[in-house]
């Protein structure tokens, strides 16, 4: 399990190439009143991974996306030389639109880039009441659960952009189905 504020080059720094991992990545999509959260599922099965495992793991890929609270996109990797930034951005233009108008490779890397910067240098900040609100670098010191981290990650301008779960169907199922609910 990871969680990040650096987009999809820091959650394929992430992967495991003996395991299947599922990820949600959150990203903006359009600006001003037009500006829409979008959600992409991600499920990548490395290379090094045994043919039973895989074929267990792959399998619950569609409860664990539902435990993730759904997306707007799904993708499927099995090889690490796919998992760029440009062929994500490439499948990305195919499948979603703006309201506000298309846009090209370079404006929807140019719109991610800035998220990302956004989200990395986001300041320290005090909470309610005077209370320490963490920031997405410190929260990734933190040992947080697989439900409490769909919720940052899920929640408009929540704290991760990102996230990686290894399958557990067991776990998920009972943290999301007390937990998890958007």
């Amino acid at each position: 399990l990871d969680a990040g504020v650096g987009g999809f080059p820091e959650l394929v720094e992430s992967l495991v190439d003996d395991l299947v991992q599922f990820g949600v990545l959150r990203f903006e999509l359009g600006s001003g009143s037009f500006m829409r959260e979008k959600f992409v599922f991600i499920q990548y099965a490395g290379p090094n991974t045994g043919a039973v495992k895989r074929g267990r793991h792959v399998g619950q890929a569609a409860m664990v996306k539902e435990a993730m609270g759904g997306a707007h996109a799904s993708m499927v990797f099995y090889d690490p030389d796919e998992m760029t930034t440009e062929n994500v951005l490439q499948r990305l233009l195919s499948i979603m639109t703006a309201d506000d108008g298309d846009f090209d490779l370079d404006q929807l890397r140019a719109m991610i880039d800035a998220q990302i910067a956004k989200a990395a240098a986001h300041p320290d900040a005090a909470g309610e009441g005077g209370r320490h609100v963490l920031t997405a670098a410190e929260m990734r010191n933190h040992d947080f659960g697989a439900a409490e981290c769909i919720r940052y990650v899920k929640a408009p301008a929540g704290p991760f952009n990102w996230l990686l779960l290894e399958p557990d169907a067991t776990n998920l199922k009972r943290e999301s189905s007390h937990d998890v609910a958007m």
